[in-house]
């Protein structure tokens, strides 16, 4: 084994880290094989294994972003993607990369989900959901989003209750240790020290960037009714690609993600295709920075069944409304929008 390893401090630095991710989640647990039963910490600080810990669990408010091939150029270049897009998005001090000891590399970054203010519409469509279901849900979201704007190959089942390496364990499939590592490699690590983290990132990630959207993925992912409500179809419309234009001087930022949820909504119910919707809300949305978020926000309204509650033109027109309330549009434009949508004119 090509490792620098000082196998005696291996287990007390690995419990040590893991003393520092329950003060972040009090729930963690550990395998100590990695196919072993789940432990509670507390059993594993008594009576300490003699070999290396294998897993544990993913914090509830941790993302681990695995990158993981056979090619190490898209491992990195994944990798590095990744890191700096949630950079870009704020999370500069929240994240710890690891190597996996074999084809990945994994980036831990630690989030603070509070800061996303729910609405009061959310709250209501959330009271009966159990919050892991929802907590799964944002993490997943966030994810996905991510995965689009960089064009990476991300493992999705690890925004659940899911086991991850812990640094210090022996990958069983190349033999070689997970370690944390400073920076992404140029090259697959051969010769490597062992480093278990003996602190956490100083920030988690502030998310209230994201409110609008998560309000509204919210709303439309878990809304239902107490029976399937029919809303159609309606009328066909005529020449629904002209809408993006029409649309165009409503669609401010701070509305954008409601606004693409309503008007996507509006396509649906009036029988435009997926597709075709996705290429309207592409033009509408083509110099917002955040694209691919509303994309996914058309493709999840289209995918909802029918006991899902979608918005609409009502919906619509009450954001344009507000949007003049709060002086971002004048009532002129607002009522020509309305009219158009309408089909009055």
């Amino acid at each position: 084994m090509s490792n620098k390893v000082n196998i005696v401090k291996i287990v007390p630095d690995q419990i040590y880290l893991l003393r520092l991710l329950d003060r972040l989640d009090s729930n963690i647990q550990i395998s100590l094989t990695g196919k072993s039963k789940w432990l509670p910490l507390f059993d594993v600080i008594e009576t300490p294994p003699k070999m290396p810990i294998s897993a544990r669990t993913i914090l509830k408010n941790e993302l681990v972003f695995e990158i993981d091939d056979d090619n190490w150029t898209t491992v990195r270049d994944g990798t590095s993607r990744t890191m700096d897009l949630i950079e870009k998005w704020g999370a500069k001090d929240c994240y710890y990369f690891a190597y996996s000891g074999n084809h990945s590399i994994h980036i831990h970054v630690f989030v603070d989900i509070s800061t996303v203010t729910l609405e009061d519409e959310t709250v209501k469509v959330l009271e009966s959901v159990d919050g892991d279901e929802v907590r799964k849900s944002v993490k997943e979201y966030i994810m996905r989003q991510i995965a689009l704007a960089t064009n990476t190959n991300i493992d999705m089942n690890l925004t659940s209750k899911h086991l991850i390496r812990l640094e210090g364990s022996i990958n069983e499939k190349s033999g070689k240790y997970c370690t944390q590592i400073e920076s992404i490699p140029d090259e697959r690590p051969g010769n490597y020290p062992v480093i278990i983290p003996d602190k956490l990132p100083p920030k988690l990630w502030d998310l209230s960037f994201m409110k609008d959207e998560l309000n509204a993925f919210l709303q439309i992912h878990f809304r239902k009714t107490a029976t399937p409500k029919n809303y159609g179809p309606g009328r066909p419309l005529e020449n629904p690609e002209s809408l993006s234009e029409i649309l165009r001087p409503a669609y401010v930022k701070g509305y954008r993600q409601n606004i693409t949820s309503s008007f996507t909504g509006y396509l649906k119910r009036h029988q435009v295709q997926r597709e075709e919707a996705v290429k309207i809300v592409r033009d509408l949305a083509k110099r917002d920075e955040e694209l691919s978020s509303r994309l996914y926000t058309v493709r999840e309204i289209y995918k909802a069944d029918e006991s899902k509650r979608i918005p609409g033109l009502p919906k619509l027109i009450e954001i344009i409304n507000e949007e003049v309330k709060d002086g971002k549009l004048s009532q002129d434009i607002a009522d020509s929008i309305i009219l158009k949508l309408k089909g009055d004119v």
